[in-house]
């Protein structure tokens, strides 16, 4: 049986990438047709089939990760706006990250 490292790192960009999807997808940011659902984490969660909408989620997890990955990630901030204001913001705290999770 072998074992394969996975970085806190990757593993906390992944669940980021699912919940910023999933939080767009409940609050109607984007219309429900671009969205298919999917279980991940052992739950169903949607997941957004648009390339522009996936092509920004990925940009933003590439710099979580990037920061992650030099223990540099105190907390993610994700809001909503229009031009005038902020409309909702979710602010979530990184307490810890370890060095690496061994998945078997």
């Amino acid at each position: 049986m072998s074992t394969q490292k996975i970085s806190s790192a990757d593993i906390l960009s992944e669940f980021f990438e699912v919940l910023v999807h999933n939080i767009i997808y409940q609050k109607k940011i984007y219309p429900d047709t671009i969205f298919t659902a999917k279980k991940k984490y052992g739950i169903l969660v949607y997941q957004s089939i648009h390339p522009d909408v996936n092509e920004y989620i990925n940009q933003c997890m590439k710099a979580v990760n990037f920061h992650a990955r030099k223990k540099q990630l105190k907390r993610l901030f994700l809001c909503f706006h229009s031009d005038q204001a902020i409309f909702e913001k979710y602010v979530f705290e990184v307490l810890h990250l370890s060095d690496f999770v061994e998945e078997g």
